[in-house]
C-alpha cells in the first residue's frame, strides 16, 4: 500500500462492462470501482465526471491528514 497521501482513493458504486470470451459486451451488477484521485484517470471512464459530486462520508474526513487535504485540492480542486 503506498504512503500517506497517496493511500487515497475514490469509490464509485458502477456496472461494469466487459467482453466476453466471443467478443459480446456483457454487464456485471453494480459494484465498487476504484480511481486514484486524479481527474485524468476518473475522466477516462466518466467524462462528464464533476469534482461537486465527490462525497466524503464524515467518518473518513475525521481521519484525513493535511497532507490528503491538500493532494485532494491540488488534483481534485476539492474541498471536504
Amino acid at each position: 500500500m503506498p504512503l500517506p497521501p497517496l493511500d487515497l482513493i475514490l469509490r464509485c458504486n458502477e456496472s461494469r462492462q466487459y467482453r466476453d470470451k466471443d467478443g459480446n459486451m456483457q454487464e456485471k451488477d453494480n459494484s465498487n470501482t476504484y480511481y486514484h484521485p486524479n481527474v485524468k484517470c476518473i475522466t477516462q471512464k466518466h467524462p462528464d465526471f464533476v469534482v461537486a459530486d465527490v462525497r466524503i462520508e464524515d467518518t473518513i474526513k475525521s481521519t484525513l491528514s493535511p497532507p490528503h487535504m491538500a493532494l485532494l485540492k491540488s488534483a481534485l480542486n476539492f474541498n471536504p
